[in-house]
């Protein structure tokens, strides 16, 4: 008998009930392995979903691409709330499925009846103040060149699904995308919500440009996609009993969250190859007082932290490192694989006037990560989460207390994933932005 919504047997059913967060759609999944081994289809049940973070969506589609990689097919029931379908459609979520698994999402989704395909969203106007006529362009067409959500899925990825790389096509795509965050409207947003002319530029030339270019230059990537969700607090219980270890700022309050994802090799793999041949991956060392201490925390996955730990920016990866270092090497200033193999580059965020020269340590290598990140903790005050392989990297500024117990400036909570879950598809940057209450 075909699987059907009902009749999928418990433990292929990935549980998504009420506020749906990353964490949750990975203990689902670990429960899913524990019992199955990875045998059967993969469900994943939103039936009961109230809310669901863009970061748990890219979630979703990562393990579904990775699923049909290892030619196992996955479905997904589709959420009983029209507000919550009407989410999924305005972000176009299901277009972004379909491109990761070339699969038409009617055939992914258990549709309650064929008139979920056809229903006319009700939940976004575009009416209202700028965040909400971001989310919506009422006027916008099928065939337009501008998106109808500013926010939506955006998929990059070749027609024949040959690797993304920094020659020809997806060399303007960071300079593109990143550009695309200095409208007149987005500009007005940020600006209010975050104050400051550095601060809104700063979004889209740092955060947005270095996150997508570090995924172009990425090897092996086929496909890579951004979404993002500017958050405004919202009045809704918390109805999973996960504890979430992503901190207060994975929970729906005021944020600008943004999610970048590749499906190429993790990044500890990127490090670790060029190190096997006995290649530095450092392009240049900084005086001393330049490098910062990083307080480290590890956790199995599900359980206690086990372990902390004080890491200095300044010390040079080795091949002896494990996943966890190498990892977290990848943020500290000039470290990169490009430093021991050529990458080319992709096109400047802004054009060079003619003879203008930048500062040299503005065009070293292994300065884009570690920008990204001083960006987004100590200008913003935000956090950063990187999942890849077999761990998840929780990046924030350290506490007081801690700044003084450790002499160190960031904390880093690292979770390691058991081995009864096969290793992450790809890379997902997790980009998280706080408003301040007085802003927003």
């Amino acid at each position: 008998m075909p699987l059907s919504r009902l009749s999928a047997p418990y433990e292929f059913k990935l549980l998504l009930y009420g506020v749906v967060l990353a964490d949750d759609v990975e203990k689902e999944l670990h429960r899913f392995y524990n019992k199955t081994n990875g045998r059967g289809k993969l469900v994943f049940d939103l039936s009961d979903a109230e809310y669901i973070d863009v970061a748990a969506l890219s979630t979703c589609i990562t393990i579904i691409g990775g699923q049909c990689k290892l030619g196992l097919a996955s479905r997904i029931n589709i959420p009983r709330k029209k507000s919550v379908r009407d989410f999924l459609s305005v972000w176009r979520f299901w277009q972004a499925l379909e491109a990761v698994t070339e699969c038409p999402y009617r055939e992914i989704a258990f549709a309650h009846d064929q008139a979920v395909w056809s229903e006319v969203q009700t939940s976004y106007t575009g009416r209202g103040n700028g965040v909400t006529a971001l989310e919506y362009d009422a006027d916008w067409c099928e065939g337009s060149l501008t998106k109808r959500n500013f926010f939506e899925f955006t998929t990059f990825k070749d027609s024949a699904r040959n690797a993304i790389s920094p020659i020809g096509t997806y060399r303007a795509a960071p300079r593109s995308e990143s550009k695309y965050w200095t409208g007149a409207l987005i500009r007005e947003v940020l600006k209010r919500h975050f104050g400051g002319q550095s601060a809104r530029e700063d979004i889209a030339r740092v955060v947005i440009y270095e996150a997508i270019s570090n995924s172009v230059r990425h090897p092996q990537a086929r496909v890579i996609q951004i979404v993002s969700k500017f958050e405004r607090p919202l009045k809704i219980e918390q109805t999973t009993s996960s504890d979430s270890d992503l901190g207060d700022d994975s929970r729906p309050t005021g944020h600008l969250r943004i999610c970048i994802w590749d499906d190429g090799e993790s990044i500890s793999g990127t490090l670790r190859a060029p190190l096997l041949t006995g290649k530095s991956v450092k392009a240049f060392q900084l005086p001393p007082y330049m490098y910062d201490r990083i307080i480290v925390q590890e956790r199995a996955f599900g359980g206690r932290f086990e372990s902390t730990r004080v890491i200095s920016q300044s010390e040079e990866p080795s091949k002896d490192w494990d996943e966890v270092s190498l990892l977290l090497s990848s943020l500290f200033p000039g470290i990169s694989r490009a430093w021991a193999l050529p990458v080319e580059e992709v096109e400047p965020f802004e054009d060079s006037l003619e003879g203008e020269k930048s500062a040299p340590i503005e065009w070293s290598y292994g300065m884009g990560l570690y920008s990204l990140c001083r960006t987004v903790l100590d200008q913003f005050q935000g956090s950063l989460i990187m999942r890849s392989g077999t761990v998840r990297l929780n990046m924030e500024m350290a506490h007081d207390t801690w700044r003084i117990q450790y002499s160190a400036r960031y904390k880093c909570r690292i979770t390691r994933y058991p081995q009864s879950v096969p290793p992450f598809n790809g890379n997902l940057l997790v980009i998280n932005l706080p408003v301040s209450p007085e802003q927003s």
